[in-house]
């Protein structure tokens, strides 16, 4: 059987979570033991899906941050996440309060780390303003969905002009 090289290394490229590529080991404060209990960093990670959706750029922000503050954590978090991002699963959808809290407990991850490792608190600059605009942008997506199905329901919209205007403002979002 002749193995096509190529094929392998684009199967590994898409294997590889893109924030490997942008974390690095040398770049981190902490490199030796896990500052965090492992608990608290799987926690998190089982989350990643879910945020990597609803969070969007203040996520990828989170994950830069954690890597700068602990590897080690950093990599027991991805282990956890990698456990759902590589088995099919995938997120339901956005809510507001659950995303509120789970910046909470990821805030107060980098509070920890920042406090652990003795670093400037400039490491992890999360604007609290940039998740409330997405907090918000979630409730305008969830409420114009809601009126479309209504008018759809109403009979005032056929199925095809309620499907395109569903992947219209979901492709917005």
């Amino acid at each position: 059987m002749k193995i096509n090289h190529f094929r392998i290394v684009l199967l590994l490229f898409l294997l590889v979570p893109v924030s490997v590529f942008a974390a690095s080991k040398k770049d981190s404060l902490n490199q030796i033991d896990p500052l965090m209990k492992e608990d608290d960093m799987v926690i998190a990670g089982e989350w990643k899906i879910y945020m990597d959706k609803c969070g969007k750029k203040a996520h990828k922000e989170f994950m830069a941050n954690l890597a700068k503050l602990s590897w080690p954590d950093y990599k027991i978090y991805m282990a956890a996440a990698g456990k759902y991002t590589s088995g099919g699963w995938s997120a339901g959808p956005c809510n507001n309060k659950d995303t509120k809290a789970l910046w909470d407990y990821y805030d107060w991850i980098i509070s920890e780390l920042t406090y652990l490792t003795g670093s400037d608190n400039n490491t992890y600059s999360e604007d609290d303003a940039s998740i409330d605009s997405e907090l918000n942008d979630i409730d305008q997506v969830e409420e114009k969905l809601i009126k479309l199905k209504q008018l759809y329901d109403d009979g005032l919209i056929t199925l095809e002009e309620y499907e395109d205007k569903k992947s219209e403002i979901l492709d917005s979002f």
